[in-house]
């Protein structure tokens, strides 16, 4: 069974949630357009059955989701930007177990006859080390 592997792009995703960023101010600069454009038919004088709807509305369901969606786009950055953050810091701290070590991997009672496959199936680790690196032995 292969492994799972786990890859980022970090500049990709930086740019993500930059685009989710300038969405969320695009989205915030068009709610006060909205808004201004509300408030200017109400102090105009646009009234009656119609208007009291339009407003209520406006109000009630969709300024209230478009902040939603503005929110929504600033907090989709904000994970965007940690799991990038916490991909990069689990990255760091893999390689910095590695760093110094060279691990040589073989099968352990191998013979000419088994190259190409076969083998006991069991395998020997020979882990060159620097012991002021990696206090301890054989890996």
């Amino acid at each position: 069974m292969p492994a799972n592997v786990i890859q980022a792009n970090y500049e990709t995703l930086d740019e993500i949630a930059r685009l989710f960023n300038q969405n969320a101010a695009m989205i915030e600069q068009t709610l006060w357009r909205i808004r201004d454009m509300v408030e200017a038919l109400a102090s105009d004088g646009w009234w009656g059955e119609g208007a009291d709807a339009f407003y209520a509305e406006m109000e009630d369901e969709v300024l209230p989701q478009v902040h939603r969606l503005k929110a929504a786009l600033e907090d989709s950055a904000d994970v965007t930007f940690r799991v990038s953050e916490l991909l990069q810091k689990a990255e760091e701290e893999a390689a910095n177990g590695f760093q110094g070590h060279e691990a040589i991997i073989t099968p352990q009672g191998l013979t000419e006859a088994d190259y190409g496959g076969g083998g006991s199936g069991e395998y020997t680790v020979s882990y060159n080390y620097d012991p002021t690196k990696r206090p301890g032995g054989i890996f």
